[in-house]
């Protein structure tokens, strides 16, 4: 009984959800002839699931297509390429300051590195 109506509650909503909601049997079917209704409603279950991965797919195809174009785009005029953190604090690669345990304290106890990191560093709002 359980697992009925398990069955009957996924059937409704991927009537309601699924483009391909035409295609799933009635409730009269399901009752009449089972087997052959489980079997058609996985075939269509199969259907929607590969119109849903290739909606995905195109999606993501898009996506890395805008971003090439942006990054084309920022080439061509001259802007900044940086993105993501490094580009918001104005951070080339080379510019990333080193780990206080990766770096080597001369005698007047400063890091030669982290000295010149900070010169060459524009701060955020005067505090970073």
């Amino acid at each position: 009984m359980l697992s009925s109506l398990a069955i009957y509650t996924f059937v409704e909503s991927f009537k309601r959800n699924s483009p391909f909601s035409d295609l799933v049997p009635s409730t009269s079917d399901f009752l009449s002839h089972p087997f052959q209704s489980m079997k058609l409603l996985v075939e269509v279950f199969r259907l929607s699931t590969s119109h849903k991965s290739r909606e995905v797919a195109e999606k993501r195809t898009r996506d890395v297509d805008d971003v090439e174009k942006r990054r084309k785009f920022r080439k061509a005029h001259g802007m900044p390429t940086h993105t993501g953190i490094a580009g918001w604090l104005g951070w080339n690669d080379t510019d990333v300051p080193d780990t206080p345990a990766a770096t080597t304290e001369d005698e007047g106890g400063e890091s030669p590195n982290l000295a010149e990191d900070m010169r060459k560093r524009k701060k955020f709002l005067g505090i970073f």
